[in-house]
């Protein structure tokens, strides 16, 4: 569903996992071993608003968490990091950037600031 031909559709199924995922580190583990993980980031250059709202609060649940380090991991492998930066330059939607900042924020309690630098050049 994250691949479906309709923007709607691909929002509805990020928003059902980032509900789907809340406080859930079994389902959030199986969502990145789905390989759910480089199909959120993928959205993250959609050109719906909606969709990037839906695919960061799914990224921002998913990487949430000591138990997640993997995860955390994972979205960075997948060119999550530069796309969240892009994603943050570009939107002008409140909410957006406040995904984007939370997510970076989760990510940022397992790697070193200069490793975000690094990978995210300005």
């Amino acid at each position: 569903m994250l691949q479906h031909q309709f923007p709607s559709v691909q929002s509805n199924a990020a928003a059902y996992l980032q509900h789907l995922c809340f406080g859930d580190n079994k389902i959030k583990a199986e969502i990145r071993r789905q390989g759910g993980i480089q199909l959120l980031v993928d959205l993250l250059d959609h050109r719906m608003s909606e969709v990037h709202r839906s695919a960061c609060g799914a990224l921002r649940n998913l990487v949430y968490g000591k138990a997640n380090d993997e995860n955390k991991v994972t979205l960075k492998n997948c060119g999550g990091i530069p796309a969240l930066v892009r994603l943050l330059r570009k939107t002008g939607d409140v909410e957006i950037r406040e995904l984007v900042t939370g997510t970076v924020f989760g990510i940022n309690l397992f790697f070193t600031s200069w490793h975000l630098c690094w990978v995210c050049p300005a």
